[in-house]
C-alpha cells in the first residue's frame, strides 16, 4: 500500500469532530430516529460533558448554516415582533 493510500485510508476512517456549545466533540456513527427526526451521537471530548454522548440533528457531512447556528454567528437583521 502506498504512503498516499494509506493516509486517504486513515481519513476515510477517522471520526469526524466537531463543537457543541463550543466544546469539541466527535461523531460516534450512532444514528437515532427520535420523535420522527434523524438524530447522530456525538461523543464529548471537552467541557462539563466531557465523556458524555448527547443528540444533535446536524450530521457529520451536513453543510453549516451560518444564520442558523447560533455559535457561529448572525449577521443579518433579527426579526422583531410586532406586538
Amino acid at each position: 500500500m502506498s504512503f498516499l493510500s494509506q493516509i486517504n485510508a486513515h481519513y476515510a476512517t477517522a471520526a469526524k469532530e466537531t463543537y457543541w456549545n463550543g466544546d469539541k466533540g466527535e461523531y460516534t456513527g450512532e444514528v437515532k430516529t427520535l420523535h420522527g427526526g434523524k438524530f447522530y451521537g456525538i461523543k464529548m471530548l471537552e467541557g462539563t460533558k466531557k465523556g458524555q454522548v448527547i443528540w444533535t440533528q446536524q450530521g457529520p457531512d451536513d453543510k453549516v448554516n451560518p444564520s442558523h447556528n447560533p455559535d457561529m454567528g448572525f449577521k443579518g437583521k433579527v426579526p422583531q415582533a410586532d406586538w
